[in-house]
């Protein structure tokens, strides 16, 4: 192991330099990925870290046990006889920010009664579920309409109906009186 200073490339952009803690202290955070390009004086090219994590001196933390990511999906309750749409939540981001109380205020009006989720929701997830919301109740709104048109149709049906019956009534009668 090596107490070198190192250079990184990430996205073609290069940093540096790092000792050997400060480059596993970025993996471990995830803000380096092994696949990302390493130098130090002495090397005649590039590496991928992977090739060279062994000699990178420091202490390598074990890996985070999996945490929770918040809610993976939310119920979305509609008025009428509409059943109820469940809605995938992407995951949250690592370094995501919460959402918002404008969100949540939304999400609330949307109908999201479970408090839980919604301090759990990162900023990004909650504009999804928002998104979804709202696609949700365009969705609604024009099956109601479609529901008001079909009853006006059928409404208008039943006045023609009427009125031809109406029509045969008085023909009958005028033809028995004349």
């Amino acid at each position: 192991m090596t107490d070198s200073n190192y250079f990184v490339a990430v996205d073609r952009k290069t940093s540096g330099p790092f000792k050997g803690q400060q480059i596993r202290n970025k993996l471990n955070q995830g803000k380096l990925l092994k696949s990302d390009f390493i130098w130090r004086e002495g090397m005649t090219e590039w590496l991928p870290i992977s090739e060279i994590i062994s000699e990178i001196s420091g202490v390598n933390f074990p890996t985070l046990p999996e945490q929770d990511a918040g809610p993976h999906s939310m119920l979305m309750e509609h008025p009428n006889e509409l059943p109820p749409t469940e809605v995938e939540i992407p995951p949250k981001g690592i370094y995501e920010p919460p959402a918002t109380l404008s969100q949540k205020n939304a999400l609330m009006k949307f109908g999201c009664k479970n408090p839980e989720t919604l301090d759990r929701l990162g900023r990004d997830q909650a504009s999804f579920m928002i998104n979804a919301f709202e696609k949700d109740a365009l969705a609604f709104v024009q099956y109601e309409a479609g529901k008001q048109q079909k009853k006006s149709a059928k409404a208008a049906y039943t006045i023609a109906v009427m009125v031809f019956v109406l029509a045969l009534l008085a023909a009958i009668v005028y033809a028995l009186t004349h």
